[in-house]
């Protein structure tokens, strides 16, 4: 419940706080973006947040992924440390096929998402996701390929996502999704096809992210 920098105080729900000076994106201000999707490249953690910003509101890139206002009020959290992980690895599984139709017998990338899961639904330990995640790690090196990269990538960061804490599984679910989709474009044949297949991951993944996560913040809202 603190800010990335500033060293301020933990937040509590329902408190306003508010700046002095110029109110600049990425220098000075409180943030916030204009979905959970947006703020997660800037603020990887795992508390999701509703927030009323006010005052100097101050736009960032075009289209707008964030905000820098004078006044911040925090309306609502909730932890998705779990939602992210789950997140993590459909990211993974959705490009799975890739890896699977190169190596059908090699179980290894799928069964490091399984571990993912489980862990993020506490069927099984840390040590036992790990486990998984040095297999598929063992996976990579005895197949090394552009079918291999689509899957073995983001099944690591699903694996990541499920073995470390709230803060990495946030960064991991981020990466696995960056993944997913670089390989997705991978596999195509020529550059439109790659863009085209790039487009098409990242809209089924920002579907998913609403679908799973997004859920969370309604009920709360």
């Amino acid at each position: 419940m603190r800010s990335g920098e500033g060293g301020e105080p933990a937040w509590s729900i329902g408190e306003s706080r508010t700046l002095t000076g110029k109110i600049v994106p990425c220098e000075l201000g409180y943030h916030g973006s204009p979905t959970l999707f947006d703020a997660l490249a800037f603020a990887p953690g795992a508390m999701a947040c509703i927030v009323e910003l006010s005052g100097d509101v101050t736009p960032h890139d075009s289209p707008t992924n964030k905000y820098a206002a004078r006044t911040r009020k925090l309306i609502a959290a909730v932890d998705v440390t779990r939602e992210l992980r789950l997140y993590a690895a459909d990211c993974a599984e959705h490009v799975l096929p890739l890896y699977a139709a190169a190596y059908p017998n090699d179980p290894r990338p799928r069964l490091a998402i399984q571990a993912a899961r489980d862990f993020a639904n506490g069927i099984i330990s840390a040590a036992a996701c790990d486990a998984a995640y040095d297999a598929a790690r063992a996976a990579a090196y005895a197949a090394w390929s552009a079918a291999y990269a689509a899957a073995y990538d983001a099944a690591r960061s699903a694996a990541n996502a499920a073995a470390y804490d709230a803060a990495n599984a946030a960064r991991s679910a981020a990466n696995a999704a960056y993944a997913a989709a670089y390989d997705a474009a991978w596999s195509a044949a020529s550059d439109a096809a790659r863009a085209a297949a790039r487009a098409a991951e990242l809209n089924w993944q920002r579907g998913r992210f609403d679908e799973l996560v997004m859920s969370r913040l309604e009920v709360i809202a």
